[in-house]
């Protein structure tokens, strides 16, 4: 590469300069144009001089970096939303973005995003009696032949891999994938009642892992609608250990990994009836220490019955012979 081409500035301090341009320019601009936030704390960050830098996003998922004075920030815990008031200012540097926010004032607001999310349609739910749908137990499942799934989850979905993997353990499973929009609740509350619409033995709703906001979807009344008006059972295996959603409480069945909730699918169908019957023409039992086939104790019994009959006719037919040998030599 020739020497023209080479870069004779370092990155990093092209932007701290432009930036510090852009400040001298805009700065007071932004000073006067004040705003109201509501947002949930993400991280907290102790920085120097009295300030720290705390990371939120709001309901739509968007994040920011703040920059608070140390005595607005002492009361502020993650996964909890808070009301800031104040003003936008150009950045230091590409780490954290061209713009923060320097909050003047900061109340609390509530909870998380996500948990008043669900309190808020749990409300709902359980006024519509959405969550006491009957769990099925899975009990006719043992021994089926064949079972369809139909997979409802994005078409790009590592969790299909997963799950594939999983079924190859047990002949007779088929799928259909059902590919929906993960982030939308109508695209997914839709491929649930087309799932349901089809020739699916079951339905499984799954996706892998992401940050909290993303499975605030599995939280809204559509999806949980279309999981209760289903005619065949559903189960879910949404993200990860933490991810408890509203979806997983409507289902028949939740596990916490798409790779768990196919686990739990494969082990409730057991082997096929076939195979049962197989292994029962097939079975011996096999003593430990002799490694010969155990006699059931009733064939046992059977041997000893026909081996006293044998002695005691036996007996007879001697004791008759001898009586006979008697009255001849007389």
């Amino acid at each position: 590469m020739s020497n023209s081409l080479l870069s004779k500035d370092n990155l990093s301090e092209v932007y701290k300069r432009e930036l510090k341009e852009i400040r001298n320019i805009v700065g007071n601009s932004l000073e006067q144009r004040m705003y109201t936030i509501v947002a949930e704390v993400k991280y907290i960050n102790e920085g120097r001089f009295g300030t720290n830098f705390v990371t939120v996003f709001d309901e739509n998922g968007t994040e920011i970096q703040m920059k608070v004075v140390e005595h607005l920030s002492r009361g502020l815990e993650r996964e909890k939303t808070y009301i800031f008031t104040g003003h936008f200012e150009v950045g230091y540097s590409a780490e954290f973005g061209a713009l923060q926010f320097k909050p003047r004032q900061i109340e609390s607001f509530g909870s998380s995003f996500r948990t008043m999310q669900q309190q808020a349609v749990s409300k709902e739910l359980i006024e519509s009696q959405y969550l006491n749908k009957y769990k099925n137990d899975f009990s006719s499942f043992l021994g089926k032949q064949a079972c369809h799934v139909a997979l409802v989850t994005s078409g790009q979905s590592k969790a299909i891999h997963d799950v594939e993997e999983v079924f190859k353990r047990r002949p007779g499973i088929v799928k259909s994938i059902h590919r929906v929009r993960l982030n939308d609740s109508k695209s997914i509350a839709f491929g649930i009642f087309e799932a349901s619409e089809s020739t699916a033995d079951v339905i499984m709703v799954v996706r892998g892992g992401g940050k909290d906001t993303d499975f605030l979807v599995f939280d809204s009344v559509e999806v949980i609608q279309e999981i209760y008006n289903t005619s065949i059972p559903v189960i879910t295996g949404l993200g990860h250990t933490s991810n408890l959603t509203l979806a997983d409480q409507a289902a028949d069945r939740c596990e916490t990994t798409p790779t768990k909730a196919a686990q739990f699918l494969v082990d409730r169908l057991g082997d096929t009836v076939f195979v049962i019957q197989e292994k029962k023409a097939n079975y011996k039992t096999y003593d430990i220490n002799t490694a010969l086939p155990v006699v059931s104790t009733t064939k046992k019994k059977r041997k000893v019955i026909i081996i006293w009959s044998v002695v005691i006719f036996l007996s007879i037919v001697a004791l008759i012979l001898a009586l006979l040998t008697s009255s001849l030599g007389r």
